[in-house]
């Protein structure tokens, strides 16, 4: 099997659970709350753990508690580390107040440790990726950074899957470097600059992308399933009819489910439907990491 390293973020959340969201200058008495381990980098090398990958994270954590957190998150999820530690920043964490009701939400993040990755820890543990067969990349950590990765991976031709979320401003000469690109349709739009109401516009957005040199074009819609350009050709996968409870990590189990199945050398039209799948139980549950399904559940009635 292929191995998968996961280049990206982690961080620590923190929930709290409200009736309503407070106005300026209020004080609100919360309901209940949870602390979790995520960041894209996280959640997507934990997927693709539970999908039965050979997984590695290299991102970069605190000297503090949360740090410690992360790591043994990671640990329990079979993640191999390749975690850098800084003395100077702490572990990246977001406030997250919901109300219970309506599921709005106000969320506030502290970059820390994730905005303190630099080319230079990249130039530092390039033995990371040379030993890798396969990058996962995202875009919770400096765009510079992302941009090298990019570059880097594709001379030392490796499969690089990236995962352009949040978006950032990444130029196209940087973007074709990906073996496989993973927006969802709101990124899409950002990366096309086209507006997408209709099934001519989310075609034309992805035919932008192949002019600008992108290949293997895969855009995840949600609920309604993923749609992959390649060689010309459109190929969509819809999702099977499900009770949504949750759609937030979907993307992210996505992306780890099918870094997995490129790892098993699955066909890229095949590692779509598996991971369309794996998404589509995440729609199911609430949560995060736990959300993530198994490979025994993912190939169950698939």
């Amino acid at each position: 099997m292929a191995k998968i390293l996961v280049i990206g973020s982690a961080n620590v959340d923190f929930i709290t659970y409200i009736d309503e969201l407070p106005n300026k200058g209020e004080t609100n008495i919360g309901d209940s709350f949870v602390v979790k381990v995520g960041g894209k980098g996280v959640n997507q090398a934990v997927a693709c753990a539970r999908a039965g990958g050979d997984v590695a994270f290299f991102g970069k954590i605190g000297l503090d508690a949360n740090g410690v957190m992360v790591e043994k998150t990671l640990r329990d999820n079979r993640v191999n580390l390749h975690l850098l530690k800084d003395s100077k920043e702490v572990t990246s964490r977001t406030n997250i107040l919901i109300a219970k009701n309506t599921k709005d939400k106000q969320i506030n993040i502290v970059k820390g440790a994730n905005d303190n990755i630099t080319v230079d820890d990249i130039k530092g543990n390039m033995n990371f990726i040379r030993e890798s067969d396969i990058i996962l990349l995202q875009c919770e950590i400096p765009a510079e950074v992302v941009k090298y990765i990019l570059l880097v991976g594709y001379l030392a031709h490796k499969t690089v899957i990236f995962n352009p979320a949040p978006m950032q401003e990444i130029d196209y000469k940087y973007l074709k470097y990906a073996t496989y690109i993973t927006p969802n349709k709101n990124e899409l739009e950002t990366l096309a600059k086209v507006k997408i109401h209709t099934k001519e516009d989310l075609i034309l957005a992805v035919e932008t992308l192949a002019k600008n040199g992108l290949r293997n074009i895969i855009v995840t819609l949600g609920d309604k399933g993923t749609l992959l350009y390649k060689s010309n050709k459109f190929h969509y996968f819809p999702t099977c009819q499900v009770n949504v409870v949750d759609t937030a990590i979907a993307d992210d189990c996505f992306n780890g489910t099918f870094a997995a199945c490129i790892a098993r050398r699955v066909s890229i039209l095949d590692s779509i439907k598996i991971a369309t799948k794996a998404a589509t139980i995440c729609f199911t549950r609430n949560g995060t990491l736990e959300s993530m399904p198994t490979k025994k559940e993912i190939y169950e009635n698939l």
